[in-house]
């Protein structure tokens, strides 16, 4: 079994919420970047993409589309019309990022909440929606807040031409807290 699903599902989320409820919680994150353009990846076969524009609403049954913002593009992946994937992208934003219990301001886009159907993954499905993303924001620099233990989106902004720049470290115990920025050394 990959380490990363031990830690990476309900059980330890429920963990993780009750501890924060408690005032215990600790974070680790990094930042990708990608200077410029991303190579093009087409969808896979029978795959769709579609980008909602700011404003513009996304019809998907999916917790996420709660969490979208009105600034932030949608890109969907659909299979016969199903979603199938999708994340969300802003440009020159501040986003509240909520594991750090702070807020961070993004020179050129953001990209986040990158999700594909379990059905669909390994087939190039988010590699194509983080390439339109990329397009359809058309910044010079793009970047990506990923939690270390999150190994499937650390390869996917890997192997999209992106570098982890930096590691971004928070810890809470009731009213004390460290935040730390460091270099990273992936």
């Amino acid at each position: 079994m990959q380490a990363w699903r031990l830690v990476r599902n309900r059980h330890t989320r429920r963990l993780y919420e009750a501890l924060k409820r408690l005032g215990v919680t600790a974070t680790r994150m990094y930042e990708y970047v990608a200077e410029g353009a991303v190579d093009a990846r087409d969808p896979p076969s029978g795959v769709t993409l579609v980008v909602h524009g700011p404003g513009d609403p996304a019809t998907l049954n999916h917790p996420h589309m709660a969490e979208r913002r009105p600034d932030e593009y949608a890109v969907v992946a659909r299979v016969d019309d199903t979603p199938m994937g999708h994340l969300f992208a802003s440009v020159d934003a501040t986003h509240r990022i909520d594991p750090l219990e702070r807020s961070l301001d993004v020179d050129g886009a953001y990209v986040r909440r990158v999700w594909v159907d379990p059905s669909c993954r390994g087939e190039g499905v988010a590699s194509a929606l983080l390439a339109r993303a990329l397009r359809t924001t058309a910044a010079d620099r793009t970047t990506a807040l990923v939690a270390v233990d999150n190994r499937p989106s650390r390869r996917l902004f890997a192997g999209s031409g992106f570098v982890a720049r930096r590691v971004h470290t928070y810890v809470r115990l009731g009213p004390t807290a460290l935040r730390r920025t460091t270099p990273a050394n992936v």
